[in-house]
């Protein structure tokens, strides 16, 4: 990797790889001695990752709880299928029916309520 330095003599830019560190160059600014020094180095840095706008930001964070509420609506309709099934056919025997359907009730009332805090955040965030 090349990296770049400064003469401390004439403040030309030297570009020199990083195996020389440590050791001593001539200038070609001014004919000197540098030693190179990792301290010194201009190492170049990468490019930041450029942020969304705010409204690509938002857009996807209304994405996010319309998935949220898709999961919700999935959950209910589990529940009330099996709350139906229970109902419609009693002599099945299954005693734990109504629980799980109350479970899947109670885990859509969460996704949803969830996807709502979600919803809040898009409208609140700049």
């Amino acid at each position: 990797m090349n990296i770049e330095f400064s003469c401390p003599h004439c403040s030309h830019i030297i570009e020199t790889s990083d195996e020389l560190l440590g050791t001593e160059v001539d200038c070609p600014g001014c004919g000197k001695k540098v030693l190179l020094f990792y301290e010194h180095a201009k190492i170049p840095q990468p490019e930041p990752e450029p942020l969304l706008p705010p409204l690509a930001r938002q857009q996807k964070i209304r994405r996010q709880a319309v998935v949220l509420e898709g999961i919700a609506a999935l959950f209910v309709m589990g529940g009330l299928f099996l709350i139906i099934l229970f109902f419609l056919s009693p002599e099945m025997g299954i005693p734990n029916l109504s629980w799980i359907s109350g479970a899947l009730l109670g885990a859509a009332l969460w996704f949803y309520l969830l996807a709502q805090i979600v919803h809040i955040r898009a409208n609140t965030e700049k």
